[in-house]
């Protein structure tokens, strides 16, 4: 995606967008950019994580663009922007460790300490 596309959506997400929680206007120096996609060869939609500057809440989101409109979707988070980053690296959950974990809470007796230590 283009700087200047990017910086777009930036200026959009702080002219635009509110935080869900106090409704403050969000301002682009506290806005990253976790992830650009493609279609079609074109970049054209990004993941950015905002800090409120009121509230301090965070909100990752998933910004669309197609020709001059942007379309978006945020969800409150507790990640930090670098904690979201470094999320997007880590390879996904398999099918058998979630087995695994079901099948280890089902014997879990709520002893922590026990459980820690194997």
């Amino acid at each position: 995606m283009k700087k200047k596309d990017l910086n777009r959506i930036l200026y959009w997400i702080a002219q635009v967008l509110t935080c869900p929680l106090c409704e403050s206007k969000y301002q682009s120096e506290d806005t990253r950019i976790i992830e650009t996609r493609s279609e079609k060869g074109e970049d054209n939609a990004v993941t950015v994580h905002s800090d409120c500057p009121n509230c301090r809440s965070s909100v990752v989101f998933n910004v669309s663009m197609f020709g001059q409109e942007f379309f978006s979707i945020g969800v409150i988070s507790d990640l930090t922007a670098l904690d979201a980053i470094r999320f997007r690296q880590v390879r996904p959950v398999s099918a058998d460790e979630v087995i695994g974990f079901h099948n280890f809470l089902q014997s879990f007796d709520g002893n922590f300490e026990k459980a820690l230590k194997n």
